[in-house]
């Protein structure tokens, strides 16, 4: 990068993004609640009575987990069916309504789990992304259905050079980073508005769709989307390095 172009690099403040990972997680939580406190608010809690009132509640049950109830009664995603809940982790009677949320939450945080983890996963890929590259490495959905990508980025690569001298660049930003990239320097010369040396991953509509060494984001049908460093345009050329990244893609 050369200096007369590092004005137009500047720092703003970082987006705070609230994840639907941590949505359901919350709604768990008020679940588990709302079925605890029906079988009583004070006194002991059987294993038994979760059981008997989950049972009763198995629709609600299936949309935490993010799955649907089958015509014969059991939970189960498009590839496959869910061996059930762990009752077995239960306390086989709880002290108090109190115990029997934060128990029955973590049996069903697990159980979500497990059900992500059985899902068939269609392709695992590698690509590999150089520093220097504007457009970067496309990736290209060939489904006919929509697909969740999972990505996670490994090794480091460089942007602005250590012996670059400017008090407005942070030594922090200066050699090899990580795809990360450098909270203490933002950039908004892309369409990703995030630290710069960050991978980001661009859509077919030239808007951000993810950015970090690790994340996810979905594609629809015959999509393309762009891996690359968040840089300056025009500025790609001295940028050294890369990082491999190790994408697992799985039908919505």
């Amino acid at each position: 990068m050369n200096k007369s172009t590092l004005a137009c690099i500047f720092m703003t403040f970082a987006s705070v993004y609230v994840s639907a990972y941590g949505e359901s997680l919350n709604d768990i939580s008020k679940f588990a609640k709302e079925m605890c406190d029906e079988i009583r608010t004070e006194g002991k809690i059987t294993r038994t009575e979760i059981e008997a009132q989950l049972g009763g509640n198995m629709g609600g049950v299936a949309k935490l987990l993010g799955a649907s109830m089958g015509i014969d009664g059991r939970i189960k995603t498009e590839n496959t069916d869910f061996s059930g809940l762990p009752y077995n982790e239960l306390s086989k009677e709880m002290s108090s309504a109190r115990q029997c949320r934060k128990e029955l939450s973590t049996m069903l945080i697990k159980g979500r789990q497990e059900l992500r983890s059985d899902e068939k996963t269609e392709n695992d890929e590698l690509l590999k992304v150089w520093a220097n590259s504007i457009q970067g490495v496309s990736y290209l959905n060939k489904t006919s259905g929509y697909a969740q990508v999972d990505f996670e980025a490994r090794g480091t690569w460089l942007a602005i050079p250590e012996d670059i001298s400017d008090s407005d660049i942070p030594e922090t930003a200066k050699g090899y980073i990580s795809p990360n990239g450098d909270p203490n320097f933002l950039s908004n010369t892309t369409t990703c508005n995030v630290p710069l040396g960050a991978l980001i991953v661009i859509g077919n509509d030239y808007k951000c769709k993810a950015y970090g060494a690790k994340g996810s984001f979905e594609l629809e049908p015959g999509e393309t989307v762009y891996f690359s460093m968040n840089d300056v345009d025009g500025l790609y050329t001295d940028n050294q390095g890369y990082v491999d990244i190790q994408l697992a893609v799985s039908k919505k």
